[in-house]
């Protein structure tokens, strides 16, 4: 059985960590009001509803059928101002570019729809506790109506079956979580110094 989901999570550990200890996402664990829950909320439904609508124009008989789970109404923030923030505009365009190469595409979706399915449910958790107002924003992005372990599994048998260019997707992963990074780094609300990055 090929194992290239265990390589990948061991060469993209350090960037991915990078982003879990961003001072914007710890920033969420706070339980008084802050600005960042709304980006964090307002960001996912950007990139998901960009991920999906990238998928239907791409047809989604091409797609395993699991890929279903993730067809949601991700319109609530359509009209988003944080679409004009540098950081932002540069994710999307990365996402576009991306999008006409099916692994490098693959790369955005393993980012964020595991993103969801593995960290987002306590992050969840932590924002519908402590911000019990969101809990239907919050309900579209992180629930989903089947296991959601299996979901993981079935995705990582997808990409050991599916990625040949492993080092470039791989490469590609790295290079996204540094963008991802550099858009906490414009939205944090905190003076707190920029976090460093680590490789690519």
């Amino acid at each position: 059985m090929n194992n290239f989901t265990l390589r990948l999570k061991r060469e993209t550990y350090d960037n991915h960590t990078v982003l879990d200890t961003h001072i914007f996402v710890k920033s969420l664990y706070d339980e008084c009001y802050n600005r960042n829950v709304e980006y964090y909320l307002e960001l996912h439904y950007i990139i998901l509803n960009e991920l999906n609508v990238l998928i239907n124009k791409k047809g989604r008989e091409s797609f395993p059928n699991f890929f279903d789970y993730f067809d949601k109404e991700y319109i609530v923030y359509n009209g988003s101002d944080l679409k004009q923030h540098k950081s932002v505009k540069i994710l999307l365009d990365k996402i576009i570019i991306d999008s006409d190469n099916s692994e490098l595409f693959l790369c955005h979706l393993y980012i964020w729809w595991l993103g969801v399915l593995f960290g987002g449910q306590i992050i969840k958790k932590l924002i519908n506790k402590n911000n019990n107002t969101l809990s239907n924003l919050t309900s579209v992005i992180f629930d989903f109506d089947c296991d959601s372990r299996e979901l993981v599994r079935e995705f990582r048998k997808h990409l050991n079956s599916t990625i040949v260019e492993e080092d470039k997707f791989i490469k590609n992963v790295n290079e996204v979580y540094l963008l991802i990074r550099d858009v906490f780094d414009e939205l944090t609300d905190s003076n707190e110094p920029k976090a460093d990055y680590i490789i690519i």
